[in-house]
């Protein structure tokens, strides 16, 4: 008598094996492969976000990249510290004027920055660029034209507050003595390569150090606008660079 209808091979699932022949089940190939796949080690790292042994990338969506309306907010943000840097200094950057101006909640603004401090340097380091001059090979021009994009980056409102606001807090703030020392470094890469360049095609010493050519040039443009607090146009730029090449005149030694 039987026991109920049999199966036959077309009963069998793709991908299984009939019971007797002691191999379980299968599971598809996509499948078997990804369960070989390591897991990531303990400070391993994977588009930028530190994975544990049990971060599962394969649904924690790290591929879709940031969320939109938090770039959105945290531009916002930073906007309205700046504009309040600029207009009133630094003590009126505080997460209540910020969430005001800029329409992104409190809540938000102490999740991302605790210290409005930290707000203060994210806006400074992220809206301050300085866009270097097409090099001629002529060394005066080249001069004037670096000197002169230096010129009007101090006489913009932004730039010329942000930047006394980071020399003020530097004696305070660690963080903010690696903010000067990277915008000095961004500030003063075209002249640098100015003055290296010259000095390989002997229009300068050849024992003149970069370091020096550039306080040179520079100095007293920043001392005129930040220390003097006096306006300066393309004419003082001159004077500058002149000066600086008469004192040289293209000799080496």
């Amino acid at each position: 008598m039987s026991d109920g209808p049999r199966r036959g091979p077309s009963a069998i699932p793709i991908g299984d094996t009939p019971p007797n022949a002691g191999q379980g089940v299968r599971r598809p190939p996509s499948e078997a492969v990804r369960d070989r796949q390591p897991a990531p080690a303990l400070g391993d790292t994977r588009d930028g976000v530190l994975l544990s042994p049990q971060t599962d990338t394969r649904s924690s969506g790290l591929e879709r990249g940031p969320d939109p309306r938090a770039v959105r907010s945290r531009a916002a943000a930073l906007d309205a510290a700046r504009a309040l840097l600029v207009e009133q200094g630094w003590a009126a950057v505080t997460h209540v004027s910020v969430a005001a101006r800029s329409g992104v909640g409190r809540t938000t603004l102490y999740r991302h920055w605790p210290d409005p401090a930290e707000m203060i340097r994210d806006a400074i380091t992220e809206g301050l660029t300085i866009a270097h001059v097409r090099r001629t090979g002529e060394l005066r021009r080249d001069l004037l034209g670096e000197l002169n994009v230096v010129r009007r980056w101090l006489h913009d409102p932004t730039a010329e507050r942000a930047l006394r606001a980071v020399i003020e807090r530097v004696s305070v703030d660690p963080a903010y003595g690696k903010l000067k020392t990277s915008l000095h470094t961004a500030a003063s890469e075209g002249l640098r390569a100015i003055v290296d360049t010259a000095r390989e095609r002997g229009e300068l010493p050849a024992g003149l150090d970069t370091d020096l050519a550039v306080d040179q040039l520079s100095g007293p443009l920043m001392f005129r606008r930040l220390v003097a607090e006096r306006t300066f146009d393309g004419g003082f730029v001159e004077s500058v660079v002149d000066f600086f090449l008469s004192a040289y005149d293209g000799t080496s030694s």
